[in-house]
């Protein structure tokens, strides 16, 4: 019994020693606590940087071609006041479609400046036309054919139409001249239209003069 106690005894005093921990000389008690985590390593990679190379702009100066300017031979209206005298070329026709002037030979005739056009079948789609405005006088046009005609049989005929109305013809051969007229008063438009007639090689027509008389 005493054995028993003193066993008891001894464990209640351990215990008791185990509770108040320091009260024991010497004695300490370790308190395991559980490691904090490490901190997380969060690795940031830059961007590469980009490298930018600015070019300066160089200042360029944009030149225009200039406008081209008028054509001074466009359609022409003519006037000629009373009593006046003029003689009319090709730059003063209002319309000249496949006519040229120049340097050409009448048969017969030394080589002069004239209005000349290929006649040809169906060329009378191309007429020389002059256009009037208060004009007064008398129109009148010396015509033939060239020395250097494709055809000397040819024969061409002339007609003169004002204001849309044919108003004189006449067939000129290879070495005939012949003249046209028409009086202005009041008149817009004359046109000279050359047809070969009966139609084969065709010829080359020539107005060798052109001019008013007011």
């Amino acid at each position: 019994m005493a054995r028993t106690a003193l066993t008891q005894a001894v464990a209640l005093t351990g215990i008791a020693l185990l509770a108040v921990g320091c009260s024991v000389p010497g004695g300490t008690v370790k308190t395991t606590s559980a490691a904090a985590p490490a901190p997380a390593t969060v690795t940031v990679v830059a961007p590469a940087s980009s490298s930018t190379t600015t070019t300066p702009a160089v200042a360029t100066s944009s030149t225009s071609l200039p406008a081209p300017a008028a054509d001074p031979s466009g359609p022409k209206v003519i006037s000629i006041a009373p009593g006046g005298e003029r003689v009319l070329t090709k730059a003063d026709a209002f319309s000249s479609e496949y006519w040229d002037e120049g340097s050409y030979q009448p048969v017969g005739q030394p080589a002069q400046q004239a209005m000349a056009f290929d006649a040809r079948c169906r060329s009378s789609r191309y007429p020389v036309e002059f256009r009037f405005g208060q004009s007064t006088g008398t129109l009148t046009f010396t015509v033939g054919q060239a020395l250097s005609s494709r055809s000397s049989s040819e024969r061409l005929e002339f007609a003169l139409i004002v204001d849309g109305r044919q108003v004189e013809s006449k067939m000129v051969a290879f070495k005939d001249v012949e003249h046209l007229s028409t009086p202005l008063a009041g008149v817009a438009a004359v046109q000279l239209v050359v047809t070969p007639n009966p139609c084969r090689d065709g010829a080359t027509a020539l107005i060798t003069k052109a001019v008013i008389v007011g």
